[in-house]
């Protein structure tokens, strides 16, 4: 081989080395770890972490990333490090929330299985005042049958 040769095929395989082969090596090397998918983390929330309940009937995302869950006993929002119980204070009412849904100016509002439905405005429980309406009209909660 003459020496015009060697230096092609030395300029050859160290550009190979260089900008192909030491890459891929390293690309290979960490393509397990980097192609491996996070799993979501799931924790079990109960009556001892401050939730009314452990039985829930709902859970609802607000807009603001809040996340609301109706239960039997009331309802209650989630910031991802504490809870906040709502409670119906009407004595006719009860407490077992079955729907939660939000409205287009951002309201939380809520159903009970007494076919009532609230809201919640500045941190308190205000009733719809249509209430009585609904519940002459057999109630949010009737046989459709």
């Amino acid at each position: 081989m003459c020496e015009k040769e060697a230096v092609s095929s030395f300029i050859f395989w160290y550009i190979m080395i260089r900008y192909f082969y030491f890459p891929a090596f390293f690309l290979f090397l960490f393509s397990d770890a980097a192609s491996q998918k996070l799993l979501p983390a799931f924790r079990h929330y109960t009556k001892d972490e401050g939730l009314p309940t452990n039985n829930i009937n709902e859970i609802f995302q607000d807009k603001a990333g809040y996340m609301w869950i109706a239960t039997g006993e009331g309802l209650c929002r989630y910031d991802g490090y504490s809870y906040k119980n709502y409670h119906t204070s009407n004595a006719n009412t009860d407490n077992n929330v079955r729907f939660i849904e939000q409205d287009s100016t951002g309201k939380i509002w809520f159903a009970t299985l007494k076919n009532r439905i609230y809201y919640i405005e500045d941190e308190l429980i205000i009733p719809f005042s249509h209430n009585d309406k609904i519940i002459q009209s057999k109630g949010v909660f009737h046989d459709f049958r």
